[in-house]
């Protein structure tokens, strides 16, 4: 029996690998040993898996927990979180010529996942999981080996059209009565996230969306909205994992009543809202998916907007905070929501975990022919 080690600390990165540790579990020639930090542990708790806890505010000696004569092949999310355990691993496997996979989740900071902070060197592994074309020919002009890349999809997304078909007005109605949503109100979800921390964390402060701005301009336009054509509006703000909101924390008015929803599976909630708002989200990417109407607020992104959606047309993008206020009239009304539903429902979709359970296996054979 072969062992996979895993590695992940990012939400992101962790639900990207839970359907790829899922369907590796059921291998029968497969040991999985799964690493969890910071947001990991406790999804891949959640999600049934068997979690090995490494520490979140120090670094590690990967030896101190594997043996390099015993791991057939190391499994990696993409973290950038100031940990970053993912490139101690796989340091360690390139030292110990154990064959390595990395899974990228999402359109954004590639050299920042694998960059060396000292030297500037790209650590890489034997392959890395990437989305789609996009992301390939993105990541080969930022220097990454072409031969290194394998176009697999997004595993996260792989259940999102049977999820969608099992969603019913019913179900609807009971996720809207949870954001005390009444008849006749509109529900808009402000889907945040950290943005602030990445660019420090990436070296890109100057160019950063501060998150806070976006969510006071958008609870003030739609007070405008509110005001101007007597719409009755909830604001509810879903918080990234990795950030700590309160109620204090956000915004007031007199004409939308803003409320924190910070608890619940992201699916449901997305699908209970009349519009989704939010910044680079993958949840964004998500909800197009869904059906949902999407608003992604950039200002001056429109040279460095990372949201597949934004270019195939599934989700508006604001690039202008003077066109906010238009943006999300327009969203709130029902044309565009059918729009976006349709456009969406049609899109095209693989199972990515499949795609990686292959490149696992591959590699492993690979790696074991050139030990031979």
């Amino acid at each position: 029996m072969k062992e996979v080690v895993v590695v992940g600390g990012d939400p992101g990165g962790a639900m990207a690998l839970a359907p790829v540790l899922r369907a590796l579990q059921l291998h029968p020639d497969i040991r999985l040993r799964v690493f969890g930090y910071r947001q990991a542990f406790t999804l891949w708790l959640r999600q049934g898996l068997d979690v090995e806890a490494l520490p979140d505010d120090r670094a590690v000696d990967p030896i101190e927990f594997v043996r390099d004569d015993a791991v057939a092949l190391l499994l990696t999310a993409t973290s950038v979180n100031g940990v970053d355990h993912e490139r101690s691993f796989r340091r360690w496997a390139s030292w110990a010529s154990v064959a390595s996979v990395a899974v990228l989740d999402f359109w954004s900071n590639y050299s920042a996942r694998f960059r060396n902070g000292s030297n500037g060197v790209l650590e890489l592994p034997s392959a890395i999981a990437i989305m789609d074309a996009r992301a390939h020919s993105e990541m080969v002009a930022e220097g990454f080996p072409a031969e290194r890349l394998v176009v697999t999809g997004q595993p996260a997304f792989d259940a999102i059209e049977t999820f969608r078909a099992a969603w019913s007005e019913t179900k609807r109605r009971e996720a809207r009565k949870r954001l005390s949503v009444e008849m006749g109100c509109k529900a808009v979800l402000f889907v945040s996230q950290p943005l602030s921390e990445m660019a420090w964390l990436t070296g890109s402060v100057g160019a950063a969306i501060d998150e806070r701005e976006i969510l006071d301009r958008v609870a003030a336009s739609l007070e405008e909205i509110a005001a101007t054509d007597a719409t009755e509006i909830v604001l509810a703000v879903r918080p990234h994992p990795r950030q700590q909101l309160e109620q204090s924390d956000l915004p007031s008015g007199s004409h939308v009543r803003v409320m924190l929803a910070a608890n619940g599976e992201p699916w449901p909630a997305v699908l209970a809202a009349d519009v989704v708002v939010g910044m680079t989200s993958v949840l964004l990417v998500e909800a197009c998916l869904l059906g949902c109407t999407v608003v992604s607020v950039q200002p001056g992104g429109n040279a460095t907007d990372p949201l597949p959606t934004s270019r195939s047309g599934d989700s508006v993008a604001v690039y202008d905070v003077a066109e906010l206020t238009g943006a999300l009239r327009r969203a709130l009304a029902p044309a565009l929501a059918t729009k976006c539903a349709r456009s969406a429902n049609s899109a095209n979709r693989r199972v990515a975990a499949d795609h990686i359970v292959e490149l696992v296996l591959m590699t492993m054979a690979n790696q074991g022919a050139r030990n031979e």
